[in-house]
C-alpha cells in the first residue's frame, strides 16, 4: 500500500483525506496493524488501481 501511495505522490495526510480516514489509520494499514474494512478496501482499490496497474508483457 505504501508503494502505491508513493507512486501517486501522496503523503499519508493526502491519502487519508482522499479516503476519508485519518493519517494514523493509513499508517496502521501500511504497518499491518489493522486491516481496512471492506468499504475502505474498495476505496483503496479505486484510488490505487491506476498507480499500481501492471501490464503483463
Amino acid at each position: 500500500m505504501r508503494m502505491c501511495r508513493k507512486l501517486l505522490g501522496l503523503n499519508t495526510k493526502e491519502a487519508a483525506k482522499r479516503l476519508g480516514v485519518t493519517s494514523a489509520t493509513i499508517s496502521l494499514w501500511e504497518n499491518g496493524r489493522v486491516v481496512p474494512t471492506k468499504s475502505n478496501q474498495e476505496r483503496l482499490q479505486s484510488l490505487f488501481t491506476s498507480a499500481c496497474h501492471v501490464e503483463k508483457t
